[in-house]
């Protein structure tokens, strides 16, 4: 590559998004690092192998120009496709669910591979046919397949929160694509059509008693409503600046389950108080308002494609996750971007970070 276009390229790097993401994964470390020490566990050294790992992804998404990257899109979804079937049929049962292959010593959830290779099919489907301005029964059909696929081979595993998290990007490729109000007021009505199908058929016990214990804490204090009530207790004893090491109780006792992963922003707040709360959200929010501003500066529909379908995945897995911590939604089991404790989420969304970086500095390039 010649020396002006490298040149070129670095100087449209974000380095504002970058910084703000790298932030929020050192305040996960930082996080990870008071839970191990106070509890003897290895979480914090195999995150930080993570981390490592996630930047060589990170790397690789940067440098490969994502028109080129995505000339493989339906490779990745092919291949993401048949690891969940893979799973479905010989995958092992650990702690009630398939959603783990293991390559050697490493153990990957493929439902986070997914939700990416969905994003790239997708982008590629809509940029192949840009110049078709209708929206029509093809495309709706399509997308639907498109995310409902790995939506239910997720849901089977059963990881309902991961499968809940393709609807949202769903929702954002349909609306790209020149939906109007009417086919999300039809995809509205049934939804409300199979809910009721839905919690009789689909859901396990322990699904249901989530969503009990969301409308009432208090109606199995010891059980199901358990987790909620120890994360609330943990993001309000943080204070305004948060605890002293050798006071998180809640933290260090380990009261609060899966504080490591899925409820790392409760130990996060008890330790940091309402200052680190706030700039935890302020990074997000940044976060999501450079992603926006760079599907609009996109050169072409690929890349504008591309960084609204990351926007929506860092968007809904975001407010999804505090939003339940502090029992705005139901108990889900969905990471924190970039935060929460594990492999396959911190490599997924280091590549998606990557891929929209990407997507900013080629803005220019022919």
């Amino acid at each position: 590559m010649p020396e002006r276009s490298l040149g070129r390229l670095l100087g449209e790097f974000d380095f504002a998004l970058a910084g703000a993401a790298f932030c929020l994964v050192g305040a996960g470390l930082l996080t990870l690092a008071r839970l191990s020490e106070a509890a003897d566990t290895p979480y914090f050294l195999r995150q930080i192998a993570w981390t490592g790992i996630g930047l060589g992804i990170l790397l690789v998404a940067v440098s490969v120009d994502y028109l080129f990257l995505a000339r493989f899109a339906r490779f990745f979804y092919a291949v993401s496709l048949g690891s969940l079937v893979y799973l479905l049929l010989f995958g092992k049962v650990l702690s009630g669910a398939k959603r783990w292959l293991a390559l050697g010593p490493l153990s990957l959830q493929p439902a986070e591979a997914a939700k990416l290779a969905a994003i790239l099919m997708a982008s590629v489907y809509l940029t192949e046919r840009e110049e078709e301005r209708r929206f029509t029964w093809k495309k709706f059909l399509t997308l639907s397949a498109i995310f409902g696929v790995p939506s239910v081979f997720t849901a089977l595993q059963p990881d309902l929160g991961s499968a809940l998290s393709f609807v949202p990007v769903y929702a954002a490729f349909l609306f790209v694509a020149g939906a109007d109000w009417r086919w999300f007021l039809g995809l509205a009505l049934s939804l409300a059509l199979v809910t009721p199908v839905a919690w009789l058929v689909v859901l396990k016990d322990y699904q249901k008693a989530r969503v009990v214990a969301f409308v009432n804490p208090q109606h199995d204090p010891q059980g199901s409503g358990y987790q909620l009530l120890q994360s609330k207790i943990a993001v309000g004893s943080g204070g305004l600046a948060g605890q002293e090491r050798g006071r998180m109780t809640l933290s260090s006792l380990r009261f609060i389950p899966a504080q490591h992963t899925d409820f790392i922003f409760a130990a996060y707040a008890e330790a940091r108080g309402l200052l680190g709360v706030s700039a935890v959200l302020a990074a997000y929010g940044f976060i999501l308002f450079r992603i926006l501003r760079i599907s609009q500066m996109a050169k072409d529909s690929l890349g504008f494609f591309v960084s609204t379908g990351v926007f929506a995945l860092v968007a809904f897995q975001a407010v999804l996750n505090i939003g339940m911590v502090i029992g705005f939604f139901p108990i889900t089991g969905l990471p924190l971007p970039w935060f929460s404790y594990g492999g396959s989420a911190m490599a997924m969304f280091m590549a998606a970070l990557g891929l929209v970086l990407n997507v900013r500095m080629r803005r220019f390039v022919n």
